[in-house]
């Protein structure tokens, strides 16, 4: 031990050990991707969350519930897709803006916007992203939530209140 390291406090060494326990972590994934790609595939694929993971606007992983959700019977019908393809184009530029912001501040709280199955029909969803690396290149990995049920909720509470309304005048 050096003496410099006697002079820290046990706040800088602990910061310290957290930054080499991560860097650690680092490594041993860069040593054995194929091991810590693995384990990730498998946590994605039980989320009862749709997951997919676009790098360059190109769809490259869905789980089991994305499939579910954009109406895929198999993932080769969404990956290797644009995913600007499911987005209205009224809605393209917003979301757009949503995906620089990602990529800048790593992740975006969740929020309801809409998508398109492969159907062509308009599916409410809550979106949350995170950027992350694919395979050494930046990618964005977003988690949707079919939000139907909410959204058809919230239209008819505001249709009985409006209807209350008229009533009463």
């Amino acid at each position: 031990m050096s003496s410099t390291d006697c002079k820290k406090t046990k706040s800088q060494l602990c910061t310290e050990m957290a930054n080499l326990r991560r860097r650690n972590a680092e490594l041993e994934a860069r040593a054995n991707p194929a091991e810590s790609d693995d384990r990730y595939r498998r946590l994605l694929e039980f989320l009862p969350d749709a997951v997919r993971i676009i790098c360059n606007d190109v769809i490259v992983y869905v789980n089991a519930a994305a499939l579910d959700l954009f109406g895929a019977g198999r993932p080769e019908d969404l990956i290797g897709r644009f995913g600007s393809d499911f987005i209205l184009d009224v809605d393209r530029e917003h979301i757009d803006r949503r995906t620089r912001k990602v990529r800048r501040s790593g992740n975006l709280p969740p929020e309801e916007q809409r998508r398109l199955n492969l159907s062509g029909d308009v599916i409410e969803v809550e979106v949350s992203g995170i950027a992350i690396s694919w395979n050494g290149q930046p990618a964005v990995l977003s988690v949707m939530r079919n939000n139907a049920a909410r959204v058809r909720a919230r239209a008819e509470l505001k249709a009985a209140k409006e209807a209350a309304e008229f009533a009463d005048r």
